[in-house]
């Protein structure tokens, strides 16, 4: 997918001043806690952990290749160790939507070390992705014979609640929360039971508590705020309304809540002007579902990833963005395009120094793109580097010599030494 699938639309920076996320299961279980005895080589386990490094940085091709390397270094009778190198790579696959490598390499994992704590709770989230619910719950049966976690406690809920088993649900979500309470997911799922089941009261408890552990989820405090709303507190329900919107602007169903609020307390000028813009809302979120769906029924596809990553950035959630945009150059890594949206993305986040190399890497791939060229000046600046952001933007020139913001820009810069 190059420039006519993105139709070359948000690639340039040039309003950037030169001075310088809910309540789905979890993908997966975290890093396991630590490497078993005996140790593996001294080579693959440095392996593993730059491939645990990678991971997170999110450059999954280069954390595959590591726990190749890793899994190649390692003895055959390590066993344990091994079980980790494939446990990593199920992650991988995971983030990465390719369900079916994630479950072999899980199942791997199992062949290895039956005991191997996370991987039934990972095929368990994985069944989940597939709405396989029963299938879910019995990889969380088996988990808590391994471990018992109140974490899959949590997801044990969700797919009973997903099959209309309220009760069990309830039961899980409460048994989780004894063990530890201080599992926000549990505390707002449960919330949402007793909203349904009419216990308004007892669930803006939960959602207080889910909000006071999660206090920058937009999506906990609209339930928080809806719940306020409910119970007849306007004045606390407007104002978390109000930062749920202030967090997520296109968040249609905190417009809606807020306009009833506002409506309740006699402001119906003020109403209207959220209300107005409901339906706009919800389409804009159908849309975002949409491009989510594709990219489960197309894993494989980075026009689908990349398509996602751009209409999540242009809702205004640009922190959403950056990870379907990262499975795309993992998909497909020769798209200037999309290293430069990405690189737009990581500037809008104020984090130059992560967008500097996609814009070295448009450049690189595509000589001749001037909207990089400028975007790279405006970053090497935003870095400290004025001779830097000179040479890009002399480029940029070259190739656009009638551009006036250039001309700005290599103006604004100090006298070279």
């Amino acid at each position: 997918m190059h420039a006519p699938a993105l139709a070359r639309i948000g690639l340039l920076l040039l309003l950037l001043p030169l001075a310088g996320p809910g309540c789905r299961p979890a993908n997966d279980a975290p890093d396991p806690p630590r490497l078993r005895l005996p140790p593996p080589p001294p080579a693959a386990a440095r392996f593993l952990i730059e491939a645990q490094h990678a991971f997170r940085q999110g450059n999954w091709q280069v954390a595959l290749a590591l726990t190749d390397s890793a899994e190649h270094q390692a003895p055959p009778d390590h066993r344990a160790f091994r079980a980790d190198v494939a446990f990593l790579r199920g992650r991988i696959y995971g983030d990465l939507n390719q369900v079916d490598q994630a479950v072999a390499a899980y199942e791997q994992v199992l062949a290895l070390d039956p005991t191997y704590r996370g991987a039934r709770l990972n095929l368990g989230n994985l069944a989940f992705r597939r709405g396989r619910l029963r299938e879910a719950l019995t990889h969380y049966r088996e988990e808590l014979a391994v471990q018992d976690d109140p974490r899959v406690r949590v997801y044990m809920g969700h797919a009973y609640a997903e099959l209309g088993r309220v009760d069990s649900a309830r039961q899980a979500y409460e048994q989780a929360l004894a063990r530890n309470d201080s599992l926000a997911e549990a505390h707002i799922r449960l919330a949402v039971l007793l909203e349904d089941n009419g216990e308004l009261e007892q669930a803006l408890a939960r959602a207080r508590r889910a909000l006071a552990l999660k206090p920058n989820d937009p999506d906990y405090r609209y339930i928080a705020g809806n719940l306020l709303l409910q119970n007849g507190l306007l004045a606390e329900a407007e104002a978390e309304l109000r930062r749920t919107i202030e967090q997520q602007p296109t968040h249609a169903k905190a417009h809606y809540s807020l306009s009833v609020a506002l409506a309740r307390q006699g402001r119906q000028d003020d109403a209207q002007r959220y209300l107005a813009r409901v339906d706009s809302l919800r389409q804009l979120e159908e849309s975002l579902d949409t491009f989510q769906r594709r990219t489960r029924l197309y894993p494989d596809d980075p026009a689908a990833w990349a398509t996602y990553g751009y209409a999540l950035y242009r809702a205004g959630r640009p922190a959403d963005a950056i990870r379907p945009l990262q499975v795309a150059l993992h998909l497909g890594p020769g798209n200037p395009d999309v290293h430069v949206l990405l690189a737009n993305v990581y500037m809008s986040q104020r984090r130059p120094q992560d967008a500097l190399p996609h814009y070295q890497a448009a450049v690189q791939q595509n000589p001749a793109m001037t909207d990089a060229w400028i975007n790279l000046g405006i970053c090497r600046a935003r870095l400290g580097d004025p001779e830097g952001a000179r040479q890009a933007w002399t480029k940029a020139l070259d190739l656009a010599p009638n551009h006036p913001q250039i001309r700005q820009y290599l103006a604004s810069l100090p006298p070279s030494p």
